[in-house]
């Protein structure tokens, strides 16, 4: 059965909206980051950042720090590549998983930079982030 024509520039517009590049303009998140484990005990970085609302965004990337620099990381439910939540301010209710998105890494050292577009069920955030390296031991495996 043929693709029906008037279908098309909707799936378009879709597919370039999952490939887009997370905006720098909004609100500065900050926070913190650190060495965790991934799925596999595998390197991979925690960061905890505070909206401008006094919620926690926390982000999870399966990749050690020094891998992270220049690379995006595609959120999905399945917490392929890694993972986000969003945390209500203390006692308001539950984290809630993104349902999907993208965060890019800029910079990854002493302070890890980059931006990130994020969907939640009723809400989404988008815009740039400054995370503080922490430095802790763990391990993985």
């Amino acid at each position: 059965m043929p693709w029906p024509s008037r279908l098309a520039p909707a799936f378009l517009t879709l597919l370039a909206g999952c490939a887009a590049d997370p905006t720098t303009a909004g609100p500065l998140l900050t926070g913190s980051a650190e060495r965790s484990c991934g799925p596999t005990d595998g390197p991979a970085v925690a960061m905890d950042l505070l909206t401008g609302t006094g919620e926690s965004l926390k982000l999870y990337l399966y990749h050690g720090r020094d891998a992270l620099a220049g690379r995006r990381v595609f959120v999905t439910p399945g917490w392929t590549e890694g993972g986000a939540t969003l945390c209500p301010a203390a006692g308001r209710g539950p984290c809630q998983p993104a349902t999907g998105g993208v965060i890019r890494v800029d910079r990854a050292g002493a302070v890890i930079t980059g931006a990130l577009s994020l969907g939640f069920p009723g809400t989404a955030i988008e815009g740039p982030f400054r995370a503080t390296w922490r430095e802790v031991a763990i391990l993985c495996g």
